[in-house]
């Protein structure tokens, strides 16, 4: 089953993001975020109510001002966190001045140059990193500071009217703009001491009356984001600031907006606003995606920050815990495009009646154009299908089956607008009513496996029931391109020959394979080529070459995954039009190459959960599309435009234990080029994370000591 699916939303060219919970939000021991920085060494550093919190892929390092040493911060009321230049990294904080991380000691220290605190005061209101590695530092007052951290050099402004400095923000020109609380902008000019204000009209005071946040668009529009008032786009050109309005469909706040930050990101055109309504996402100056609770994984509606991290991740901060927002090339669906899109138990297709979903309640009619789904009642009220705990669907050239798990099976005919049921009370009766496998073969007869009844075959002459041995629970209907049909069972697999009738057992019994239990078939494909692939309920994935095949030998039936990925659940599988095989699996989505055997897994890096799949629940659509669904939703996708695999995340050294006792601080290890070791250090311990945080616990190591280690 899929744990969980987030918004799509299409933005632009194709564009489209998902938002997820970070999965070790939840180690937080406070989860309002207020800022968040990915720092260029890949270290992820969160500031939350009770302090700031530091992320190297392994742990959480927590820095409290509770601390006497090592973790050691002054305050913790952070106002924000920023990174200089060269990596620095600095905490702005209310009633402590500036902060800067010292790696030696692990902790945060005064900004002080020989002993003096270059800042006017303590009571910072604002902070900001320029692209250049600039510190700007506002204060209650009116003042500011411009901090040149490796200069050790300080330049002091002061606005006319020393009313609070609420923001900064910094052009593509190079201006830097101050805000206030009341309203006002300031331009900052490198060779005056004294702000210039900008001209606005009478009615931008009372609009921006309340303003604590900007971010420059161009050199001449800024936007405004302001307690209870909503956003505004500032034109400085014309001295206006209209209202620029914010759809909302949070349910936790109906009024005008509080925004708490504003992300530009000007090489891509696009804005990010972070508010009490949630996070927006403006193109141009065009909404193109509203992302909040009841439509997303968002953790709150109170989105109180957004940074832009490393590989094109974005981390959102909000009241309760931690979200990141990925690009995507996946359609994702589920309760948030519906409420009743839950519960997936099969997804078919055929080019006369269009693309259809099955929930365990309810049958959509999928339309791939608007990407819309229309419940079977409301868009054909003439169709009076039972429509309740499905378990089987199939489409086919004359019309499409149903079967359900109590109530037996059900065939619609468009052409002559005729619902048939079939069931063990019916005329034409079932050997059972739970139809848990539906196929039409290609001799025209229709294949129906129940679960505890056998096998049906509906042809012209009726039904023919097989029921033999352990052929009574089917889970599985399959027909090879040598028109052999395929049977899984819960406790037996089976090849069927449909002209003879006879049905023989398929034992997987190669040397190479040591089980304690039979592997149980529930899915199966076929490649271009005859080769077909066979997914097991506990013993992952078989592969089954052609030739083999032909001969039926099942000593050659190939285990093509390793116990190291631990891959053992296969819920369903399809193979691509250029022959690389899907599957959805109990570790996510993914692809395995037919000739080298390698696998590429699919899932936080490319906006899906970490998700468990439902059995059987998948296809391929007449343009090359494949689905696979679950519990909570199902996923599209065209195979031919998926990016190749995510980069390696890079890997950094924690720790270095010595036998002596040594143990060098895993703070001082990013300057560290040399390790001398003596005759007396018999041993040494490297302890090592990956710095991927969206899929920590999907990394696989292999390590080799150069000089030592043969391969």
């Amino acid at each position: 089953m899929l744990t969980c699916f987030n918004i799509h939303v299409q933005a632009g060219k194709n564009a489209k993001f998902t938002v997820s919970l970070w999965p070790i939000s939840a180690r937080l021991s406070q989860r309002t975020v207020r800022s968040t920085i990915h720092g260029k060494d890949g270290i992820l550093w969160i500031a939350a109510l009770d302090g700031i919190n530091r992320f190297d892929g392994n742990e959480i390092f927590e820095y409290r001002n509770y601390k006497s040493e090592e973790g050691f911060i002054e305050s913790s009321n952070i106002l924000a966190i920023l990174e200089g230049d060269f990596g620095e990294i600095f905490a702005a904080t209310r009633d402590a001045g500036i902060l800067v991380y010292d790696d030696l000691s692990n902790s945060f220290t005064a900004l002080q140059w020989n002993g003096i605190d270059p800042t006017l005061d303590e009571n910072i209101s604002a902070a900001f990193s320029d692209s250049d590695g600039v510190l700007w530092i506002g204060y209650e007052k009116g003042q500011i500071s411009r901090v040149s951290y490796r200069l050790e050099a300080v330049t002091h402004f002061q606005t006319p009217t020393s009313i609070r400095i609420t923001n900064f923000t910094k052009s593509n020109a190079g201006k830097i703009f101050a805000s206030t609380g009341q309203g006002e902008i300031y331009e900052i000019e490198r060779n005056h001491t004294t702000p210039k204000k900008v001209s606005l009209d009478s009615q931008c005071k009372s609009r921006l009356s309340d303003l604590i946040v900007i971010s420059a668009m161009t050199d001449n529009k800024i936007w405004a984001g302001t307690r209870g008032h909503g956003l505004y786009l500032i034109d400085i050109d014309t001295a206006s600031c209209p209202n620029f309005k914010l759809p909302n469909k949070a349910k936790s706040n109906s009024g005008n907006a509080n925004i708490n930050n504003i992300v530009h990101e000007s090489t891509k055109g696009l804005t990010w606003v972070a508010s009490d309504q949630g996070l927006y996402r403006i193109e141009g100056e065009s909404v193109s995606a509203h992302f909040h609770a009841e439509n997303s994984s968002l953790a709150s509606n109170e989105v109180l920050s957004i940074s832009n991290g490393n590989d094109g991740i974005y981390w959102i901060g909000t009241y309760n815990g931690l979200n990141y927002l990925v690009p995507t090339e996946f359609d994702l669906f589920g309760v948030d495009v519906h409420k009743d899109l839950h519960s997936i138990v099969a997804i078919d297709s055929s080019p006369l009646h269009g693309i259809w979903i099955a929930s365990y309640d309810e049958l959509f009619e999928f339309d791939p154009v608007q990407n819309t789904h229309s419940k079977l009642n409301k868009s054909h009220p003439e169709r009076k299908f039972t429509n309740e705990k499905i378990m089987s669907l199939h489409m086919e050239t004359e019309g499409m089956w149903v079967g359900y798990r109590s109530s037996g099976l059900e065939f619609y005919s468009p052409e002559k607008d005729e619902l048939v049921s079939f069931g063990t009370n019916s005329k034409t009766k079932l050997s059972s009513n739970s139809v848990s496998a539906i196929l039409t073969a290609s001799n025209g007869e229709t294949l129906v496996g129940t679960y505890g009844g056998g096998l049906n075959i509906i042809s012209r002459e009726g039904i023919v029931v097989f029921q033999h041995g352990t052929t009574n629970r089917v889970i599985m209907l399959f027909e090879g391109s040598d028109k052999s049909i395929w049977i899984g069972t819960e406790s037996a697999f089976y090849k069927m020959d449909l002209d003879s009738r006879k049905i023989i057992a398929i034992e997987i019994s190669s040397d190479l394979l040591s089980f304690r239990t039979k592997p149980i078939i529930w899915s199966m494909a076929e490649s271009p080529n005859g080769d077909l692939w066979l997914g097991t309920i506990y013993h992952g994935l078989f592969f089954w070459q052609k030739d083999n095949l032909t001969r039926g030998d099942t000593t050659k039936i190939e285990r093509v995954l390793d116990n190291p990925v631990n891959v053992h659940t296969i819920y369903a599988i399809q193979v691509d039009n250029l022959g690389y095989a899907w599957f959805s699996s109990n570790q996510g989505l993914a692809k395995i190459d037919p000739i080298t055997k390698n696998v590429t897994f699919y899932s936080r890096h490319y906006g899906l959960q970490n998700s468990e799949y439902d059995f059987g629940v998948s296809h391929k659509d007449s343009l090359g599309r494949l689905y696979f669904g679950g519990s909570n939703g199902y996923i599209r996708f065209d195979p031919n435009t998926l990016n190749p695999a995510a980069p390696s995340p890079k890997v950094r050294l924690t720790d270095i234990d010595l036998s002596n006792g040594r143990v060098i601080s895993p703070h001082g290890l990013t300057k560290l080029q040399t390790l001398q070791l003596t005759h007396k250090d018999y041993f040494v311990v490297f302890t090592f994370s990956v710095l991927d945080f969206l899929d920590p616990e999907k990394n696989q190591f292999r390590y080799m000591l150069e000089n030592f280690d043969p391969d």
